[in-house]
């Protein structure tokens, strides 16, 4: 289980108004021109509000950006739906972005712009893949950062994946294999993904919504998840005072 410290029972808000050019993209490099407008970080869910000027529907997103406490820690940014705008339009979008793990003795809270690339084994993406016998376990999903994988639970219902990040995570989509690391497509999966905020921890649930047997079960033995190359420009990075 990951250890964070206790949060403090107050709250920080801030509003720094800072103006940024920042990059995203690997192939293709996308200029945004970003304003941070506020940061609340607290122990029922910090934020990090960002606004900018969205052309094409392409706009700043959680896989954009990493962020750093002033430990240089990076904090773990929980994915969730956001406003682009409509295609062949220009429109003012401001986007909230929730983070875990900060606190309110942080003195700065830095933004550093990032580009992922999904890495190929030939031509197919290239996994990772544990096994499910003893936990914890780590899938090292980049260079940058890996799924610690705290608890797995296999039922007749289906499977519950209790994880946490170290570093940089970008999506995580876990794989049911056999022995051999062979997926099993026989199964037919609903997820579900949850978020523990006093923790820190992750919870993906794929329930089996086509009744197999036991036995299709019993060859759950290990998981995997896709891997990723990632390229921070700490050249653009924002750093923002939050003291």
């Amino acid at each position: 289980m990951p250890k964070f410290s206790a949060w403090p029972r107050e709250r920080c808000v801030i509003a720094p108004g800072i103006r940024a050019s920042v990059t995203s993209g690997w192939d293709q490099p996308y200029n945004h021109n970003i304003m941070v407008d506020k940061v609340l970080i607290s122990p029922f869910g910090s934020q990090l509000v960002l606004t900018e000027i969205v052309k094409d529907s392409r706009n700043f997103g959680e896989e954009s950006f990493a962020l750093q406490d002033d430990q240089g820690r990076f904090l773990d940014i929980v994915p969730s739906q956001r406003s682009t705008g409509p295609e062949k339009e220009t429109m003012k979008v401001t986007n909230s972005f929730e983070f875990l793990n900060g606190n309110t003795k942080m003195k700065t809270l830095t933004l550093i712009p990032l580009a992922f690339n999904l890495k190929e084994n030939g031509s197919s993406p290239a996994t990772v893949t544990a096994p499910l016998g003893r936990v914890p376990f780590e899938l090292e999903q980049a260079e940058l950062g890996r799924i610690v994988v705290d608890h797995v639970d296999v039922s007749e219902q289906g499977v519950k994946i209790t994880y946490h990040s170290e570093g940089i995570l970008e999506y995580v989509t876990f794989f049911l294999l056999d022995q051999n690391d062979r997926e099993l497509k026989n199964l037919k999966l609903a997820v579900d993904k949850n978020v523990d905020r006093q923790t820190g921890q992750h919870i993906d649930t794929y329930t089996f919504t086509n009744h197999p047997s036991a036995a299709e079960i019993a060859q759950i033995t290990r998981i995997g998840t896709f891997t990723y190359d990632l390229k921070l420009r700490p050249e653009e990075k924002v750093v923002i005072p939050l003291q």
